[in-house]
């Protein structure tokens, strides 16, 4: 049996990494979203801009289907 769950918060960075949705480095001390959780039986553990998580969210089949990781566009930041 199959089952996801998911965790998420947004966080300071203490080092530099990718964004795992558009692949664009989030820059130390910046704030990120860190999402961990099982998906189809296995452990993920990512970080992603905070306007690339509102994208991600937005898309109501994402949670169900999963994405292809660095291969999105990053959205405009408002505000």
């Amino acid at each position: 049996m199959s089952y996801n769950i998911h965790s998420g918060v947004n966080v300071k960075l203490r080092k530099s990494r990718p964004c795992e949705w558009c692949g664009q480095v989030i820059e130390k001390g910046t704030e990120a979203y860190r999402g961990k959780g099982i998906f189809d039986g296995e452990f993920y553990d990512y970080r992603e801009h905070p306007e690339c998580a509102d994208a991600m969210n937005d898309d109501p089949y994402m949670a169900q289907d999963g994405f292809t990781p660095h291969e999105n566009e990053r959205p405009e930041r408002l505000g």
